[in-house]
């Protein structure tokens, strides 16, 4: 069974999780037009940012990235080919991982997108925003 879960959390200050949070909720499917602008408004009166903020890489790290396989036998890659996009919207990746890492990103860094231990699998990349790329993976996943 799983005795360990292969990554690292990072700790990160309230003011930044509060920052990080209201970012990564901007990104909601169903959220208004109302509720998204209350939150940049937020973004802007108590944490001071500007739309110069941020680094070559921001976090939170939102969009389409290319997959690499790692492991491309792996059964859960079945339908996918290697560089097919992926949607990721996170703030935090798991580090020090490589024995369990299936799929990568490139994001400044080789980001994990994709690892396994034993029967469990996890992804950074959100499949249900990854379109027909992840409709196929979500279907390997069902068929194992």
């Amino acid at each position: 069974g799983l005795r360990a879960v292969p990554c690292i959390i990072l700790d990160i200050s309230s003011r930044n999780s509060a920052i990080m949070a209201l970012v990564e909720n901007i990104q909601r499917q169903d959220l208004s037009f109302f509720d998204e602008a209350s939150a940049i408004e937020k973004l802007i009166t108590y944490y001071g940012m500007t739309q110069e903020d941020g680094t070559p890489a921001p976090v939170p790290h939102m969009g389409w990235n290319a997959l690499h396989l790692c492991r491309p036998q792996d059964p859960l890659f079945r339908y996918i080919g290697e560089g097919e996009c992926v949607y990721y919207v996170h703030s935090f990746y798991a580090r020090n991982c490589l024995e369990s890492t299936l799929a990568t990103s490139e994001y400044g860094i080789a980001v994990t997108g994709a690892v396994k231990n034993g029967l469990v699998y996890g992804t950074q990349f959100h499949p249900e925003k990854s379109g027909e790329t992840g409709l196929r993976l979500l279907k390997a996943f069902a068929e194992m």
